[in-house]
Formats: structure tokens, C-alpha cells, sequence
């Protein structure tokens, strides 16, 4: 199941959910098959009979089969059927802010079209968690808030927000509606902290001295991990610790790609920002150039290097340098770091990439120019 960090403001929050579902491979033919569903015909055969519609055509067919009694998602439906807006860049919250709910200012009827749309199993979580600069009393106020009418327009929705315990109690001495504090109390689960003892035993169970990677271990302590991400540190620690040959290095590096991929991810301010093992939209060589990890939005890369091979090889250091150049050709920035490094001083890593990242939005913002 996905997990969509939002941000507490309703407009923000549906339009990051929008544009997430226009990335996502199911998206093009959603409408088409809540249609289908509807009015019990083959999805190709549907299709082809739409194509051939004329619009009065389309509205006998709409009133014929009652679709109209399905509320705001038929709505919905045929106006992304009817401007071919599911195959259009943001062709979705256009139709919804412009076309069909102009005027709906707190967007739960929005919420209430959207949700069938989702194919089963792929459905996401919502998760509302505070950055750094955020005051916490002010954020857990807005997103209690956002939650509340989020879960009551639809039950079926998952909705977490992540606050400490005293911000929580704190909260709560505050006079709240009775659905709101049944919401909270109800929904409460106490997620016990990582401890760095529990990180150690995973290394050592692995074959792997603990002591080389303790900074990383007190950083993951203190950051929290879930079980996927600490099994993922444990593979690119062990793979790193045997590396003797290139194609081991390799390995190593892959591991720790695929660490950071998820470190990354579990991160408020970085979460489904990247993705891994991309290809761009331009040429390195004979190929399409690709890269380690990427932030598109922000035109962000991320390369991971070998610890020795990789730099002995004065090819590829070469090759990697006129790959930079490319890349900044293109209006990417690059951040390149050894794999040994991110697995090894993973804080001194991530305070790079947040730096980074919070100077692409703010350049973003301003509008300048990558």
C-alpha cells in the first residue's frame, strides 16, 4: 500500500494526492473502469463505443444506465471521459477545481468523487507528520483538523498523524468535539523508540562488527527505522565489509543505493520525493543517461560511487565527470557520495540531501530559473 506524506492545508493536501494519482500507470484508464463496472460491458469494448459517441450520444448513454445517481464520481467520470484529461499534464485538478467543484472551498466532496476511483489494492495511506520549522501546538491543531474531515467524508480512508506524546496530552487538555477526541483516543497506537542495542544485535547476527558503523546505528536510534529499513543497513553494512573485488563493490554500492532509496523515504521531507534507477530525458553516450536516485520536481540527482575500484578507475571517474556536466547541462544538481559514506556517516549524508533539497524548493518558489 502506498503512503502519501500531505501536507495539513485541504487545497494542498488534495492537489499533492491529484498529482500523485496522474503519476501512477493505472491512472489513464481509471474513469474508463468505473465505467465499465457501472454499466457491466467489456473494458475494450466500452472504449471503442465512447470514441464513437457524439456528445448527445454520451448523454442517452449516461441517462440510459443511471449513472447520474452515483453522485460527484460520475460527475467526475464524464468530464474526464468527455476532455480526454486523463492523459493530460494536470488535466485531473483541472477538471476538478475548474470544471467540476469550482465552489467547493473545503474540498470534501472532491475527497468523496476521487475515492472510487482508486483501484482495489492500490488505495494509499495518508500520513501527516510536522517538519522542522513547524510549530507543533499550531500543525497538530490544522492536521486534527484535516483529519477529522478527511476520515468523517470518507471511513474507509487511512489517515495517521505522527505528534509526540506531550504534544499529544497536551492537545488534549484542549476542549475538543466529542468525534474529535474519539477519533484520537481511539485511533492511538504507541510506537516504542528504535533502541541502538536492537541495531548492533542485527549487525552481529549478520556477521558484521558493529563498531565501524556506530555514528549511522546512534543516527538510525535516533531517526527511528522500521524493520525493511534496518534489514536494508544490514545488507549494505555486510556488503560493504566483504567488497574485494569490482563486482562485489558493485554489489555494495547497489546495497547502499538501495538503503538511502529507503531512508529517504521514511523521512517526512523527503518522502516519494525520489526515485531510484531512473532514466532521463537526454542521452549519456549511446544510451539514455540514468542515474542512481532523482527528484524530478526539483531536478535533484543523487549518484552513489564505489569506495576504491570505482575511484581507481580513471575511466570511469572520466566517464562520471563528463556525466555531471550532462546533468548540469540539463538543470540538475548533482550529489555525489561514496556508498561507504552512506552507510557510515548517514547523518553527516542526509543533512546534505535535506540542505539540498530545501534549497530546490525554495529556488522553485522564488521562480528562478534551475
Amino acid at each position: 500500500m502506498p503512503i502519501l506524506l500531505l501536507p495539513v492545508t485541504s487545497d494542498e493536501a488534495v492537489s499533492k494526492w491529484v498529482c500523485w494519482m496522474e503519476r501512477q500507470p493505472w491512472f489513464p484508464k481509471t474513469a474508463l473502469d468505473w465505467l465499465a463496472e457501472r454499466v457491466g460491458e467489456a473494458l475494450g469494448n466500452l472504449a471503442g463505443r465512447l470514441a464513437a459517441m457524439t456528445p448527445h450520444d454520451r448523454d442517452r448513454f449516461w441517462h440510459a444506465h443511471a449513472l447520474d445517481t452515483h453522485g460527484d464520481t460520475a460527475s467526475l467520470c464524464r468530464s474526464i471521459l468527455a476532455t480526454g484529461s486523463h492523459s493530460a499534464p494536470l488535466g485531473l485538478r483541472n477538471t476538478l477545481l475548474k470544471h467540476v467543484f469550482p465552489n467547493d472551498s473545503n474540498h470534501l466532496r472532491l475527497i468523496r468523487a476521487l475515492w472510487p476511483l482508486m483501484p482495489k489494492g492500490q488505495a494509499p495511506s495518508f500520513f501527516l507528520h510536522p517538519l522542522a520549522d513547524e510549530d507543533p501546538a499550531e500543525w497538530l491543531a490544522q492536521a486534527v483538523e484535516l483529519a477529522s474531515r478527511w476520515v468523517l467524508a470518507v471511513p474507509s480512508l487511512t489517515l495517521a498523524i505522527a505528534v509526540s506524546r506531550k504534544d499529544l496530552d497536551a492537545f488534549l487538555m484542549r476542549p475538543l468535539h466529542a468525534h474529535v477526541l474519539a477519533l484520537l483516543r481511539e485511533g492511538e497506537v504507541f510506537l516504542p523508540p528504535l533502541e541502538a542495542p536492537a541495531l548492533r544485535a542485527a549487525l552481529e547476527g549478520s556477521g558484521v562488527d558493529p563498531t565501524r558503523w556506530e555514528t549511522s546505528i546512534q543516527t538510525l536510534a535516533a531517526r527511528g527505522a522500521d524493520p525493511g529499513l534496518i534489514a536494508r543497513f544490514v545488507e549494505a553494512a555486510r556488503c560493504l565489509e566483504q567488497q574485494a573485488s569490482g563486482e562485489e563493490e558493485d554489489r555494495a554500492r547497489s546495497a547502499a543505493e538501495r538503503f538511502l532509496f529507503e531512508q529517504l523515504n521514511a523521512l517526512p521531507e523527503t518522502m516519494d520525493l525520489f526515485a531510484l534507477n531512473e532514466p532521463l530525458e537526454f542521452r549519456h553516450g549511446p544510451v539514455a543517461a540514468e542515474v542512481d536516485l532523482v527528484a524530478r520536481e526539483l531536478k535533484l540527482v543523487i549518484e552513489v560511487d564505489g569506495s576504491y575500484y570505482h575511484l581507481k578507475d580513471q575511466a570511469a571517474y572520466r566517464r562520471d565527470r563528463r556525466k555531471d556536466w550532462q546533468l548540469q547541462r540539463h538543470g540538475y544538481v548533482v550529489l555525489r557520495f561514496l556508498a561507504e559514506d552512506i552507510v557510515q556517516r548517514l547523518e553527516e549524508i542526509l543533512t546534505t540531501i535535506l540542505d539540498a533539497v530545501a534549497f530546490r524548493r525554495s529556488t522553485h518558489a522564488r521562480g528562478s530559473p534551475p
